[in-house]
């Protein structure tokens, strides 16, 4: 599991004057790209060889809003490890409570050439070894 901070910005919020929905998911990529570094797999260097993790599916639970100037934290941790993809689980903590959960779905694949579309390929057992040992932390549900 891993945990970073950062701070809702202006530009992050709707007329109602909280996080908009969307802005949840790219502070889900920060984290993911911040864990990936963090693992010494970072996203960049796995774009230089060829791979791209690109999103299945997700699914978020909203429980309570994030405002401006706001300073949450995301942890991110190894839902399900499959042969080519991964699910990762997300909570989003404020003030030491839960604020919103969610989980994404990626699948490996090659970077396509001209024409290609993107087939699904195996993980590389370098990454799936780091992977599976942070499938087996779970992620705190208190403070």
């Amino acid at each position: 599991m891993f945990k970073v901070g950062f701070q809702v910005d202006y530009a992050d919020t709707d007329a109602m004057a909280v996080a908009h929905h969307a802005s949840y998911f790219r502070w889900f990529e920060r984290a993911r790209v911040e864990w990936l570094r963090h693992l010494g797999l970072s996203y960049f260097e796995m774009e230089r060889e060829g791979y791209l993790l690109p999103l299945r599916s997700a699914e978020i639970k909203y429980r309570k809003p994030l405002r401006f100037d706001d300073r949450p934290e995301v942890e991110v941790w190894v839902e399900k490890l499959r042969a080519a993809g991964i699910d990762l689980g997300y909570n989003v903590w404020l003030n030491g409570e839960i604020v919103t959960s969610a989980q994404t779905s990626h699948v490996l694949v090659l970077r396509p050439t001209s024409g290609e579309g993107m087939s699904p390929v195996k993980i590389p057992e370098k990454w799936r070894k780091v992977w599976q040992e942070q499938s087996a932390k779970k992620p705190l549900t208190s403070r």
